[in-house]
């Protein structure tokens, strides 16, 4: 070790919070050297009894490596270089320090790592011990056992050379055994504790250790607890000391009981199984993302319905698997799920957007998405849940379309057409538009519905619509009313437009030639308009005037057209 003086951020009374007070309440008063050290190596406990022996060979100490041995090229100096850089898990070693004055201490040096209940971040401690001072030795073991105790973990040391098996309390206790109980330390015996499933692979673990072919840094296997029960154990252990043949003859480690932990993971991976069969077995479309919008997650309905497989959907960018667009504003995207990430917040489609697959497909769907949040709230992800309702797209449509058209014709329904003559009306009140009003009752239609039958009425019916539409433009109303009755609102017209389109539609239906099964019909219509001007103030009275001048219009003699008033 360098002998010059340290400069030491920590008196020996002295302890950085990150030191648990059950290390600091056990080391405080020991006699023999504690120094703990944060993961860096950075001092942050030094009991009393270590600074003392510090005072004779360092001064203080600053770091982890201001204990170090002093000859780099020792095995000691080898050895604790790999502890300090975590290549070993626990630290025993003799050897040489040389002091202020010239003379040298021989010490005992241990060293581990600590993680656990109680312990906010990793920590190291080293002990030394003046070898002078046997008396020491037994107190030196009791600290340890303490401080891996405080930790849960349970201290095992296999020394061959002297026929010794040596367990602590905590390692009895997490195998429900009494902490002064006598273990029978033999390999068999302890194999046999092993679950079935794991002993052959830990026999072979320890096979290879045992020939010096290899150490285990780290090994996981169940051991049946005294109750019956197995019990997970995550040990940590190497070699020590070998003989001249270079076989281990000692080996120490600590054990540490995970059945919660791997009990957790179970649970873990259970209910991520059960999620995974429930996205994967529903008709929606299931697409995660991370914070960037690229995807993490896709089900089998989404591939579907996007055309993506899985593997080549993930990593990629929402937008460039999911072509949604609102089926009323088909050239911008829906961005649903960037709008969900922004905000944080659910955003849900009013309305039905259009998604394009990537075979170019097309389905109308319903979308959701949900943000993910982290727990300051914010979105470090989102789930777009989108369902496929073409079908229901489709049904709703007729279902509007048949509640406002006429099934025979196709043009609109009374009901329809009261609902445009409503609206015509208020325009036309609030002075902004002037209207008009067209009754047609058909002439000569009884003599084709008794005389030919009712699909040969029914025919003419759909002449007599088909030529009536395309005489009107495409922003008037055209509707049948009943039987052989038919109504317009023409928009935007005066009366006198309205007189001529009007006279226009008769003459097209007297001109209409209708045969039904060799035998020829005549056509006429008689035809009634009113002005909606305003001066009307009811739809009601509207319809009472176009109906009397259309009945004007039969008693002149059919096939004319007669303006109200």
């Amino acid at each position: 070790m360098d002998a010059k003086a340290k400069v030491m951020p920590l008196s020996p009374h002295q302890a950085d919070e990150r030191v648990p007070s059950i290390l600091i309440d056990t080391f405080a008063e020991a006699n023999t050297g504690v120094a703990i050290f944060d993961a860096a190596g950075a001092t942050l406990y030094v009991n009393a009894e270590m600074q003392a022996l510090a005072d004779k060979f360092v001064g203080e100490v600053s770091t982890l490596g201001d204990l170090m041995p002093e000859d780099r090229t020792s095995a000691a100096y080898i050895d604790f270089e790999r502890f300090r850089v975590g290549r070993l898990a626990i630290l025993r070693s003799r050897y040489a320090i040389r002091c202020v004055d010239g003379s040298l201490l021989w010490a005992d040096v241990s060293a581990r790592r600590l993680a656990g209940d109680g312990i906010a971040a990793p920590l190291i401690v080293v002990q030394i011990v003046d070898i002078t001072a046997e008396q020491d030795s037994r107190r030196n073991e009791v600290l340890w056992e303490a401080a891996l105790g405080a930790a849960r973990q349970g201290v095992w040391d296999h020394d061959a050379r002297r026929g010794t098996v040596t367990y602590s309390r905590m390692w009895r206790r997490m195998r429900g055994m009494s902490e002064n109980e006598e273990v029978d330390g033999r390999r068999e015996v302890w194999l046999e504790r092993l679950h079935p499933d794991d002993r052959k692979r830990i026999e072979s673990v320890v096979d290879r250790q045992e020939s010096g072919e290899d150490g285990f840094d780290v090994i996981e296997y169940r051991e049946r607890h005294r109750d019956g029960h197995y019990i997970w154990i995550y040990s940590r252990g190497k070699p020590i000391e070998w003989d001249e043949n270079g076989v281990p003859v000692r080996t120490v480690g600590t054990d540490t009981d995970i059945t919660r932990i791997k009990m957790m993971e179970a649970e873990l991976a259970l209910e991520k199984e059960r999620l995974s069969v429930t996205l994967q077995s529903i008709a929606d479309g299931v697409i995660s993302t991370d914070h960037d919008g690229r995807i993490t997650f896709i089900n089998k309905a989404a591939e579907l319905m996007t055309g993506w497989n899985v593997d080549a959907a993930l990593g990629e960018h929402i937008e460039t698997v999911f072509d949604s667009r609102p089926e009323n504003q088909p050239d911008r995207p829906a961005n649903l799920t960037a709008q969900c990430l922004k905000a944080g917040q659910i955003f849900r489609a009013t309305f039905y957007t259009r998604l394009k697959a990537r075979n170019g497909r097309t389905r109308y769907v319903r979308e959701i998405a949900s943000p993910v949040l982290d727990d300051a709230g914010a979105a470090i992800g989102a789930v777009l849940v989108f369902r496929d309702s073409t079908h229901r797209r489709k049904l709703m449509r007729e279902l509007e379309y048949t509640a406002s058209h006429d099934p025979l014709t196709g043009l609109d329904n009374r009901a329809a057409f009261e609902r445009h003559l409503e609206a015509s009306l208020g325009s036309a009140i609030a002075g902004e538009d002037q209207h008009a009003l067209c009754l047609v009752d058909l002439d000569h239609f009884k003599a084709v519905n008794d005389g030919a039958g009712h699909s040969a009425g029914d025919a003419l019916l759909k002449e007599i619509a088909k030529l009536i539409r395309a005489t009107c433009r495409s922003s008037d109303c055209v509707a049948r009313l009943g039987g052989d009755e038919f109504g317009i609102v023409l928009n935007d017209v005066s009366l006198k437009e309205a007189r001529k389109l009007a006279q226009k539609i008769g003459a097209r239906i007297a001109g209409l030639k209708f045969t039904w099964q060799d035998e020829s019909f005549i056509s006429g219509a008689s035809i009634g308009i009113t002005a909606i001007d305003g001066s009307v103030q009811t739809a009601g009275e509207l319809y009472r005037n176009a109906d009397n001048a259309c009945y004007s219009a039969k008693r002149n003699g059919r096939g004319c057209v007669v303006v109200y008033g």
